[in-house]
């Protein structure tokens, strides 16, 4: 993706894009990598699986114009790829907008376990990233043409993902709502959101009688339990979701300054997690994506099936069923998976009975050509000889 073909089409853009392509064109370049970082990191989550992300340009646009579960995962990692891609184009400085994250006001480190590191001063310093700059970034370019129509359920359902895909990244430190209480214990360190504010007051109480959740921002709060309404007095969860969901997904990284390698002074900063941690949590998300269908006023979604509790905003939505991808399909966007690489012994996604759709496949050996035998020669080449291997593999039919 050229982020200069992405403005030449700047009649076709949204607003706040059109608006980014002609006042801030680096951001838009970061976008596209971005872009390019989330579909990578899709083909290497769905590697083994019928569907495995192709970037075939026909087939790839048949995916995204419907409302499968694969569809809600694409869009999730790449508005994570977008915030990520921006972030760390700030923390290298590339960008004249942004730079380091202001740690002032931070709470100190936590210990770090071991050996001569009690009592060790320490300061919030180095460079960390800014993920708030990047969060709002992807935000403007990824959601301004689905909020044009965001009382369309499937614009509901994009807007939704996007914002799923960024919380894995964003950082604790700035509160939309009071309702949000962190359990790690039992959550992992996912968010929960419970009618619990933070000054009880009456009108804030409990109250049977959930049925979905706003597509708005700021119009109340949602309840992961499936009882309660929110304050909002919609009954919905809203868009807008504090940032303290994410706070253990964000990691501290600290070094020790001192003689004789003793840790005298500690210097710290937060740094995102590596986009691989993220593409395994929404995968984790995907597995347990949740179905979904529009209310009756067309602003608000409603899991499908009884007594099944709400998604909180870190979870995947969709609202059509996926096809199975076993033959191949223009207009579903399905390659098929014929020709593809199994393994005849594994169970799971990547196993021959699955992958072939019980079809049945081949084996079949093939020689092919990899480094071997390399030397690192002063200074400073590396040179390998080529050797051919055998290799077997089975093939579904």
């Amino acid at each position: 993706m050229d982020p200069n073909s992405i403005c030449r089409k700047t009649k076709r853009l949204a607003g706040k894009q059109a608006e980014l392509c002609q006042l801030e064109p680096e951001i838009v370049q970061e976008v596209a990598k971005g872009t390019k970082l989330g579909v990578r990191e899709c083909q290497y989550q769905f590697r083994f699986r019928r569907w495995n992300c192709t970037s075939h340009s026909k087939y790839f646009g048949k995916i995204l114009q419907q409302d499968i579960r694969e569809t809600a995962f694409v869009y999730a990692i790449t508005a994570a790829g977008v915030s990520h891609a921006i972030t760390q184009a700030c923390s290298m400085g590339e960008l004249l907008q942004c730079g380091c994250e202001l740690t002032r006001s931070r709470a100190p480190p936590s210990p770090t376990a071991g050996p001569g590191t009690e009592g060790t001063a320490w300061e919030w310093g180095g460079c960390g990233d800014d993920v708030q700059f990047g969060y709002e970034k992807s935000q403007q370019f990824m959601d301004a043409k689905s909020k044009k129509g965001k009382n369309d359920i499937r614009a509901l359902i994009d807007l939704h993902n996007n914002e799923a895909g960024r919380l894995v990244r964003l950082p604790a430190g700035r509160t939309q709502h009071p309702w949000v209480k962190q359990t790690p214990e039992r959550f992992r360190g996912r968010l929960e959101v419970l009618w619990e504010p933070l000054t009880p007051s009456p009108a804030s109480s409990p109250r049977p009688g959930w049925r979905g959740w706003a597509g708005d921002a700021g119009q109340g709060c949602g309840c992961r339990e499936g009882t309660g309404r929110g304050p909002g007095g919609d009954g919905g969860l809203s868009a807008a979701v504090s940032p303290q969901a994410v706070r253990s997904y964000m990691r501290t990284e600290c070094k020790c300054h001192g003689l004789s390698g003793s840790c005298t002074l500690r210097t710290c900063w937060r740094k995102m997690p590596h986009f691989r941690e993220v593409g395994d949590r929404l995968l984790e998300r995907f597995n347990g994506a949740f179905k979904v269908m529009g209310g009756n006023d067309g602003k608000t979604l409603i899991p499908v099936g009884d007594n099944i509790k709400p998604p909180d905003k870190q979870d995947l939505i969709y609202s059509a069923d996926s096809p199975d991808f076993c033959s191949a399909n223009r207009k579903t966007g399905s390659l098929g998976t014929r020709g593809r690489v199994c393994n005849s012994t594994a169970m799971d996604t990547s196993g021959c009975d699955l992958l072939c759709c019980g079809r049945g496949h081949r084996d079949e050996t093939v020689v092919l050509e990899e480094n071997c035998l390399c030397r690192f020669h002063w200074c400073c080449v590396v040179q390998c000889r080529k050797c051919s291997v055998r290799q077997e593999l089975s093939l579904c039919v």
